[in-house]
């Protein structure tokens, strides 16, 4: 079984759990579309911060410059970061229980995003290091090589159906809406019935001559619960709760799924573009 849809948003996650930069096009890698979760703030012991702990992680905007970053906060102004030179030491890090290797930003830099933050310890922003591989404790799932620091799958398919599926909930409940900067997805498709997007395996464009692996459900956490706008998490549990109402984990009747988490198959890279025409099927071809 097969159906169509197209694509109608690709969306980069420059820094881990800061703001994401919508894209009109983009180059997908396997370990990502490029620029990708290569950076990430990083506590002295060697854990990534996210919005789990630190919602206000959502207010910080990265923009990508040939050189590094530009991170822009509230109050805070804009700072310049520069990518770290080669030689500069490795620092071993933690992504979950995947070990890892990152280049530390300067020390002002590090400041800054202290201050921003608003933190009661030390922060330091982390650039994946390119010539440590991250070693995977289960490399089946969805290890390839030179993923960087994202939580797991290095991409992350999303329905806008889906979405507008579940604000229709949320509104029959009087409870806040949410946007895709909710969810953090990568590629967003249209064209598909609401939740239909859990039914397949591939995603392809034999048009533009690429294909996903559709590997299985986004469990979703604390995060999605976070207002992009303020930094602060939204009342009542919104969306996690309807969310877990209207499409739960298979296994897990208690905790939502929303997108489908996915890596690139058989090639090294191609070019995405908003407007796409693609293809889901329920078996690889």
């Amino acid at each position: 079984m097969k159906v169509s849809a197209s694509i109608s948003g690709l969306y980069v996650y420059p820094v881990k759990s800061l703001q994401g930069i919508s894209l009109s096009r983009a180059v997908g890698l396997v370990s990502g579309i490029e620029h990708d979760r290569q950076w990430a703030i990083f506590t002295d012991d060697g854990t990534p911060l996210t919005q789990r702990k630190k919602p206000n992680m959502a207010l910080i905007k990265p923009s990508i410059e040939n050189n590094g970053l530009t991170l822009s906060a509230p109050e805070m102004g804009s700072i310049s970061v520069a990518t770290p030179k080669h030689d500069k030491e490795p620092i071993p890090v933690k992504v979950w229980k995947d070990h890892s290797f990152g280049q530390s930003a300067a020390d002002d830099v590090n400041q800054w995003i202290t201050e921003a933050l608003k933190s009661d310890v030390p922060l330091r922003l982390l650039k994946a290091h390119q010539g440590h591989k991250r070693e995977f404790i289960k490399p089946e799932r969805f290890a390839v090589d030179s993923q960087y620091f994202s939580d797991a799958a290095p991409y992350l398919i999303a329905n806008s159906a889906s979405l507008e599926a579940l604000n229709q909930k949320l509104h029959e409940q009087n409870l806040d809406e949410v946007d895709m900067r909710n969810f953090r997805a990568n590629i967003v498709l249209s064209g598909l019935p609401a939740f239909s997007e859990h039914q397949y395996q591939y995603l392809t464009s034999s048009a533009h001559d690429f294909a996903f692996n559709l590997v299985d459900h986004c469990q979703r956490c604390i995060m999605i619960t976070v207002n992009p706008d303020t930094g602060e998490y939204l009342p009542k549990a919104t969306p996690f709760r309807s969310l877990t109402e209207l499409n739960s984990m298979p296994d897990n009747t208690k905790a939502p799924a929303y997108g489908v988490n996915s890596t690139l198959d058989g090639i090294s890279s191609c070019q995405l573009e908003v407007g796409q025409k693609v293809e889901l099927l329920t078996n690889k071809p």
